[in-house]
């Protein structure tokens, strides 16, 4: 069954086209949730109804891949009375239709670019509202400084613990993934599970950041130090930093 309805198709009155090239080889892979905010990219809009009709058929012949490396150099996002009907995400490899992933096709991208490269496309750039995340920052120390006591119920540790949590902050202001990274000085260390577990509460269930109007999901780096509680007694404010980086 093709992925795209015909009265989809006959929704669409426009599809806003965010592009990056294709080529260009970043430090990490660029997630279709932080696009906006991992890369240079520039954007048109497509109101021609016989080139959206050519690109939604293109989608909707896509084989099925059950690759889900998302790593995107396109934004598709089609509009019908100015209200988002769907987001896609393409990449050189898998392109992202919803919750699925399909195997990008050529003829997808020269479609793409042909749409990007046509004399009459008024290539733009995207005004983001710039984002200060510190106010959020002193708001996750506050959250665990009180539960100081939780991160180290049956936890001893001989020595500082040193990490960074990277914040996934999606439009809504609700976390919607988080990486550890425990690596220094080229070692990994171990975090107690009870540890993680206090963190990732918080920052899912408990902690609402405050975001501006125009704002794309980014990944926010947060470094975070819990004091050595072995062989001595500390006040509990002292047992945890965090620092924006």
């Amino acid at each position: 069954m093709p992925v795209y309805a015909s009265e989809f198709q006959q929704a669409i009155d426009s599809v806003v086209v965010k592009i990056a090239s294709w080529d260009i080889i970043p430090d990490i892979n660029i997630e279709c949730v932080n696009y906006e905010t991992s890369i240079d990219y520039h954007i048109c809009t497509e109101k021609d109804s016989c080139v959206i009709s050519k690109l939604t058929n293109e989608l909707g012949l896509l084989p099925v891949s059950e690759n889900n490396d998302e790593d995107v150099r396109c934004k598709l996002i089609f509009y019908s009375s100015g209200e988002i009907l769907r987001s896609d995400c393409v990449g050189k490899r898998i392109t992202r239709i919803e919750s699925d992933y399909y195997y990008t096709s050529q003829r997808l991208i020269d479609i793409i670019d042909s749409i990007v490269n046509n004399p009459q496309t008024k290539l733009r750039k995207e005004n983001l509202d710039a984002w200060d995340p510190s106010e959020n920052i002193l708001r996750l120390y506050q959250y665990l400084a009180d539960r100081s006591e939780l991160l180290y119920n049956n936890v001893e540790l001989e020595e500082d613990l040193d990490f960074t949590v990277f914040c996934n902050v999606g439009k809504d202001g609700k976390t919607i993934n988080i990486r550890f990274s425990t690596c220094k000085n080229g070692k990994d260390k171990n975090i107690p599970q009870q540890i993680l577990s206090v963190i990732q509460d918080i920052l899912y269930h408990e902690m609402k950041w405050v975001t501006p109007p125009n704002y794309y999901a980014q990944w926010i780096p947060i470094c975070i130090s819990i004091k050595s509680n072995a062989k001595r007694t500390i006040n509990k404010r002292s047992l945890v930093s965090i620092k924006f980086r």
